[in-house]
């Protein structure tokens, strides 16, 4: 018999950061889904905000708006080479849940940027080390996209993303109580990363990564993947205001 899964989508982006939607739309479109939750996770950046990010000044109102979507009150911060985040400490209880996710690496972006990467293995390896380090620093609850590379590196990731890439992020997850996301926009981790995070208890976050309300709920990559794996609720990432509804689920 398959084991239950739960169609929640904790990775949308709304007009507050690059998305093009109001909160509004998404939350009438998750209902029209029938998700057992959705959370909204726009990018945020702690203090003056660059173009497609949220800043400090836009928070409050964030907050208030999105309560009263009826959705779950997440962001998306960027992991920056050093490990360090773009949200203070101060502010994480602010959040249901943080989602961290690694955007640029020795300056070359990892959607849009066709740069060459001349050191391809040196680059994963800089990828491993902030993923590494924001996931000890604690304010991050769910790592976005990972093994997603930048346009130059694309089927490259058999080679670059070796076992023990993976390994080293894993264990850091699982000793952290870390969340890995399995994106339905961009068809990533793989089933070797999903195995391992099983294997070592680590939970999965599913997510849309939608930028527009039609895109909410597009969660057939995880929900495939996961149900082929045998996972079932207990792998799922919950924040706590989400499990009482899953009482009536």
């Amino acid at each position: 018999m398959a084991r239950r899964l739960l169609k929640l989508d904790l990775h949308i982006h709304s007009r507050f950061s690059d998305g093009d939607s109001t909160l509004q739309e998404i939350a009438s479109v998750a209902r029209a889904k029938k998700l057992v939750a959705a959370g909204v996770a726009d990018h945020y950046v702690s203090g003056p905000a660059p173009r497609g990010r949220m800043g400090r000044n836009k928070v409050k109102e964030y907050l208030s708006q999105v309560a009263a979507a009826g959705l779950l009150k997440g962001v998306e911060v960027d992991i920056y080479e050093d490990g360090g985040v773009s949200l203070d400490s101060s502010e994480r209880r602010l959040f249901d849940y943080v989602i961290g996710g690694v955007h640029e690496v020795d300056g070359i972006e990892f959607w849009g940027d066709p740069s060459p990467i001349p050191h391809p293995e040196r680059f994963v390896e800089a990828m491993r080390e902030a993923l590494v380090e924001a996931i000890e620093g604690g304010l991050v609850d769910v790592v976005a996209h990972l093994t997603w590379l930048p346009e130059d590196l694309r089927g490259m990731e058999a080679h670059l993303i070796t076992d023990d890439w993976v390994e080293s992020i894993v264990r850091a997850a699982a000793s952290r109580g870390v969340a890995i996301e399995v994106s339905g926009a961009w068809q990533v981790p793989d089933e070797r990363v999903v195995r391992r995070c099983l294997k070592e208890g680590v939970k999965l976050s599913l997510g849309s990564d939608a930028h527009r309300a039609s895109e909410v709920g597009n969660l057939s990559y995880p929900l495939k993947l996961l149900a082929r794996l045998g996972a079932g609720v207990e792998d799922i990432f919950i924040p706590k205001p989400a499990e009482a509804k899953l009482k009536t689920y």
